[in-house]
């Protein structure tokens, strides 16, 4: 169901022959003529299967199948019962997966799916039989053979299914793996949804708490970045006072700063000198500011959904309590292959929990930073993050609360250490964590970006009180805003099941770049003043608009602004174009949930019918067209597409358009000798049925002069020197006025042809009338 649209035209009793117009284009509830392609795309990591505040007895996750089993029951119900329905179900932890049914396992994807299928549940309990096509370990190689095995199924369709019981069995099946990649939960999702029909309606329904989302990041880039390689092969160049690191031509300044933080004197320092932890730190400060370095670092990199990351450190540290490998060599792949906490100059988010009972960290005017000791070193100051234009770190952030949680967002980060762990800030630097924490993040945002862009919605849900990393979350949502479960809220199972249908229906119905624009017919100046050619005249100052977000909501009409190209008028010869740029337009049901959503868009504006335009019906039977054409164009899924208005027919009353004044013209004598005078007279008779008033225009032939103060206008004198703009006065109907005046002929013609021509302007039209004054040769 497209756009609902409707053209109105009528007069009231106390304007009769004013005709108001209105154009609306509404929101429709659903459009059912294109099918569904959604994807749930689920977190399912280790932080899910905690207790759910809102319940006393169900996990995060619990609760996220209960809502999505009775967000199933609508969609499969009589309700949208005609909406073709394709669901596939992705879930994520340090990688993704893409699940499907038992039979299809065994089946038609022998061989491609886990050879394992009894596992862990998310949600906690007795092991499930999760059928996926996915990696199951760290190990790369899996990853990359199940990416290969995804691949391999060239129609991705095949991962779509109709069926609700199948639906919910592959969601109740969902097993854990640990480590939120929800940018990997993202690109899966988008290479299902890429070769669906681009009229289809396609959204991803993205559910998850958030928690370690900004720690993050794909093991391609790590595997293949080889940032350390990249520090090491660069060197730093000295010009006279200013110290860069290159690599391979890309070139990035050493400030005093870095190198006053490494205990160098800007204003005399020797490279050779430098110890090899500050050449490698003064590398690595350089180089994390430019972007540049970044591009050739990633721009060969093979984005895997599947591959995972290790979270913790490795076994050769873990019974370090700092978390640092005991030699950090830089170089060592063993050593890299481990994610550590860090207490370091990268910037991440997490838990508060964790650093509030830390000894090496405070919050000093609601900024965190770094203490080297819990004895009263002073704090170190943070810094702007180099990597992530939109981190939060260095700046002064209160407390935000989520879900009436206690909650805390917190992002920080340091340059100084405690001894024994000062070389982790160069083990991480040098790790995939450079372009990891902060990375991960843009990778995710930039992952939903260019989902988006291919004509799919996402709608971003938040789960469980303690949400984290709700900016970047939002970043991800189509709407513009995640949807977080309130605390007070008893049953989170029936707020995210809300949810979920409120998306899929402003996705069923949601309108874009809606542009309603009608067409006018307008009098050119070229048609004659009586003709009955169903033409008016457009009031621009009556032009006003109305948005609606609600069906109880008044219409309130505002005046336009033809100014701000928000609404248009322009005139072409014989038509007025108006247009509105409505921009979007949401189902109902949908404008209603966001402030600044509207549902129905209108345009209305008064016109006048031109002198000669009556109905040829009869009484009160509408026959006179307002409209040459009208349509409402807007995107629909992707699809550009447009409707016509019908035409709206209004009657025109003789007496709403009144005949403009009869004009002649008499000469006196009928001809004139170089030379010689003669009287022009012209009578103007007003045969309308009402008071008009009246002015003239005088062209007089070339060479022919006007007689000063000649002018008689009603047996008046007219004490005038020209005849240009005769001011004739108000006439009542079926007056008649007359005017005289006297020109002195040129001695000798100009031309062969002399016109003279009378122009009467009136509220009714204008008159144009001519004469030719013959010019008689001279007797010998």
């Amino acid at each position: 169901m497209a756009l609902i649209i409707s053209k109105s035209a009528d007069s009231s009793p106390q304007a009769p022959c004013t005709f108001r117009v209105e154009l609306t284009a509404e929101g429709s509830l659903t459009t059912f003529d294109l099918p569904l392609y959604l994807v749930f795309v689920i977190d399912a990591t280790s932080t899910m299967g905690t207790q759910d505040v809102n319940n006393n007895t169900e996990t995060r996750f619990q609760v996220a199948v209960q809502a999505i089993h009775g967000f199933l029951d609508i969609i499969f119900s009589e309700e949208y019962a005609s909406v073709e329905k394709h669901i596939a179900v992705v879930s994520f932890g340090n990688g993704a997966r893409v699940h499907v049914t038992q039979t299809d396992a065994e089946g038609r994807f022998s061989g491609l799916v886990n050879p394992a299928p009894l596992t862990v549940p998310a949600g906690g309990g007795a092991p499930v039989q999760d059928h996926y096509i996915g990696a199951n370990s760290y190990d790369p190689a899996q990853a990359v053979t199940a990416l290969a095995n995804f691949r391999s199924v060239a129609d991705k369709t095949a991962f779509f299914y109709e069926n609700e019981e199948e639906i919910e069995t592959m969601i109740n099946n969902i097993s854990r793996y640990s480590n939120t990649n929800i940018e990997s939960g993202f690109l899966l999702a988008g290479e299902l949804l890429e070769d669906i029909p681009v009229e289809a309606h396609k959204l991803i329904i993205l559910m998850t708490d958030g928690e370690s989302a900004a720690s993050s990041t794909f093991y391609a880039y790590y595997n293949e970045a080889d940032i350390p390689n990249r520090i090491n092969a660069a060197i730093l160049l000295q010009e006279g006072n200013q110290l860069f690191a290159n690599y391979n031509g890309i070139r990035a300044q050493v400030t005093n700063e870095d190198l006053i933080r490494e205990g160098i004197d800007p204003s005399s320092f020797d490279p050779a000198a430098f110890i090899p932890l500050q050449t490698v730190s003064l590398k690595l400060r350089a180089l994390a500011r430019s972007e540049a370095f970044f591009a050739a670092a990633t721009q060969s990199l093979t984005i895997n959904p599947f591959a995972g990351e290790w979270h913790n450190f490795d076994g050769r540290n873990s019974d370090n309590a700092t978390r640092m490998p005991a030699v950090p060599n830089l170089l060592d792949d063993i050593t890299l292959n481990g994610y550590y906490w860090s207490n370091g100059r990268i910037g991440f988010a997490a838990n508060y929990y964790y650093y509030q009972h830390s000894p090496f960290f405070a919050k000093v005017g609601g900024i965190w930073q770094y203490s080297q000791s819990d004895t009263g070193f002073p704090l170190q100051p943070v810094y702007e993050d180099a990597f992530f234009r939109q981190s939060l770190i260095g700046r002064e952030l209160e407390t935000v609360t989520f879900d009436n949680s206690e909650t805390e967002l917190m992002v920080f980060a340091t340059d100084e250490k405690i001894p024994q762990t000062r070389l982790i800030d160069y083990y991480e630097r040098t790790s995939r964590n450079i372009f990891g924490s902060n990375e991960a993040k843009r990778f995710m945002i930039a992952a939903s970006e260019a989902i988006r862009a291919n004509g799919i919605r996402i709608d971003t849900i938040g789960i469980g009180h303690s949400v984290l990393l709700p900016e970047y979350l939002n970043e991800t949502a189509s709407s513009g805003q995640a949807f977080f479960v309130p605390l007070e809220i008893a049953h989170a199972q029936d707020a995210l099941r809300d949810q979920m249908l409120a998306v899929t229906n402003a996705e069923l119905g949601f309108f874009g770049n809606v542009v309603i624009t009608d067409i006018v017919p307008r009098r050119s100046s070229a048609v004659s003043p009586l003709q009955n050619d169903g033409t008016f005249t457009l009031d621009t100052n009556s032009l006003q608009v109305a948005f609606v977000q609600t069906p109880e909501s008044p219409v309130l009409f505002q005046a336009a602004d033809l100014n701000s190209g928000f609404v248009s008028v322009t005139e072409e010869g014989d038509r007025y174009i108006i247009v509105l740029r409505a921009g979007n337009l949401w189902a109902p049901e949908e404008a209603v949930l966001q402030e600044g959503r509207f549902f129905r868009a209108a345009v209305a504006f008064d016109l006048t019918p031109n002198p000669g335009v009556i109905s040829h019906s009869g009484e009160n039977l509408p026959d006179i067209a307002v409209n040459i054409e009208a349509s409402a164009s807007w995107t629909e899924a992707g699809v550009e597409r447009i409707l016509p208005y019908s035409p709206a027919l209004v009657f025109v009353p003789a007496f709403c358009t009144p005949p403009p004044p009869l004009v002649d013209i008499v000469l006196d004598p009928p001809d004139a000798f170089p030379g010689g005078e003669i009287t022009i007279t012209i009578a103007v008779q007003n045969v309308a049925n009402i008071a008009i008033v009246k002015q003239l225009h005088i062209d007089l032939p070339a060479g022919f002069q006007f007689i000063p103060r000649s002018l008689v206008v009603r047996n008046q004198p007219y004490l005038a020197e020209t005849l240009d703009h005769i001011n004739l006065g108000i006439n009542q109907p079926g007056e008649v006025d007359t005017i005289r005046f006297r020109l002195a002929a040129p001695l000798v013609p100009l031309s062969e042809q002399n016109t003279l021509r009378a122009i009467v302007r009136t509220d009714l039209g204008e008159v144009k009338v001519s004469v030719d004054i013959p010019v008689e040769e001279e007797e010998e």
